[in-house]
């Protein structure tokens, strides 16, 4: 832990936007228009992450410090340092709420903005597709999903792979 402050972020319920990247973004950096939600002035914890000593030597991001939002505890903001603290990258995450029809509105669908410094390079991540389908949770997810000794282990990986 380094400090609590409040940092500037997009959470909750906003209309899911991403899947028709580069529309809704100011480009070329990459940053989300302003028809996608209200940015909000959060509460954060601000976390330093380092790689335990016997797995330091040659890790891509030696210190990775995360701004997490302190009601949800959801990252909001990433940066990743170089081991003389010179930052490389820097992510922006906006966590969405979806209405899971059982369990009700949860967090889970996410869209992200990686810009890594060094090389001058911008990744778009989102958990919705290009139609404005999102992540489904609970007994949303159809039926021949839900066999998680097919989906979650090694086993059922190498049957997938076959």
């Amino acid at each position: 832990f380094i400090r609590h402050q409040k940092i500037l972020g997009i959470i909750g319920g906003y209309k899911p936007m991403a899947g028709s990247f580069p529309r809704n973004y100011y480009m070329p950096l990459g940053w989300p228009a302003p028809a996608w939600a209200e940015w909000q002035l959060r509460d954060v914890d601000v976390i330093a992450v380092r790689p335990v000593a016997s797995e330091r030597s040659g890790y891509c991001y030696p210190v990775r410090m995360i701004y997490e939002d302190s009601r949800t505890h959801y990252a909001l903001w990433e940066d990743m340092y170089d081991a003389r603290m010179d930052l490389m990258k820097s992510a922006f995450v906006a966590q969405r709420f979806i209405d899971a029809s059982v369990i009700g509105n949860v967090p889970g669908g996410v869209t992200s903005s990686v810009w890594d410094f060094r090389k001058r390079h911008m990744t778009n991540v989102s958990t919705e597709d290009e139609q404005g389908h999102d992540l489904l949770a609970d007994f949303d997810v159809p039926t021949r999903y839900r066999d998680l000794a097919s989906f979650v282990t090694p086993a059922g990986l190498h049957e997938s792979l076959k």
